[in-house]
């Protein structure tokens, strides 16, 4: 959540708070009280959406993702090192075990994949070179992290625009309920100066703050009201 979208859901909890406090002017099956429910509801949900953003970023799948490309690459530089040295008697054997320029995730697990069909017609000879007599059950293993840690990425990164999106949605309905309410609290409390006073500190939001859809949707109400 960012500094306006913090500022907004400040607003929308003054209003809910608000609400609660004059809940007998606002009583069940009238406009107001819809409305003030519906703030309290989407405050609820943006404190939720923030929650899920926050614990799908400290999963730390992009940490994960990097150690399990790190331990893949290293496996694959020992097996390439070691095609080379086995190409001094055999030239040309290393073609088959070059790596892919760059960090892409789909190439470099095609050049592992690749790599792996390779080196089991000649695994006696890599062991022969001093790789251990597991380093294929390795390999495998590491292209099964890499794999795994690539889905845990893709799946958090989702997770977390999907927060984003339900946040700003949030943010948004409220504050199209408190457009509403700027009607219709005046035409119920217009004769209590004390709890108009409240109303206005209770919904303000100080310009420059707002995401900019919320700025417009506000200006166009205001040209209209």
């Amino acid at each position: 959540m960012n500094d306006k979208e913090r500022r907004l859901l400040e607003m929308l909890d003054r209003v809910n708070a608000f609400g609660s406090a004059h809940a007998k002017e606002f009583p069940a099956g009238t406009m107001g009280h819809e409305m003030f429910a519906m703030v309290g509801r989407c405050a609820r949900e943006a404190v939720g959406r923030t929650t899920e953003h926050t614990s799908e970023r400290r999963r730390g799948t992009a940490g994960a993702k990097a150690r399990a490309r790190k331990a893949l690459w290293d496996v694959l530089g020992a097996i390439r090192r070691t095609a080379y040295a086995i190409a001094l008697d055999s030239p040309g054997f290393e073609r088959r075990f070059r790596l892919p320029p760059g960090n892409g995730a789909p190439r470099l697990l095609a050049a592992a994949r690749s790599l792996q069909d390779a080196a089991h017609e000649s695994a006696a000879e890599f062991v022969a070179h001093g790789l251990p007599p597991a380093f294929l059950d390795d390999l495998a293993a590491r292209i099964d992290d890499f794999e795994h840690a690539m889905r845990e990425s893709r799946q958090s990164r989702f997770a977390r625009r999907s927060a984003i999106a339900g946040l700003k949605a949030s943010l948004v309905d409220g504050f199209r309920a408190v457009r509403r309410l700027d009607a219709v609290v005046p035409n119920v409390l217009h004769a209590d100066s004390k709890a108009m006073a409240e109303w206005k500190r209770a919904r303000h939001v100080a310009r420059g703050t707002r995401p900019r859809q919320v700025v417009a949707s506000e200006v166009e109400f205001q040209a209209h009201a």
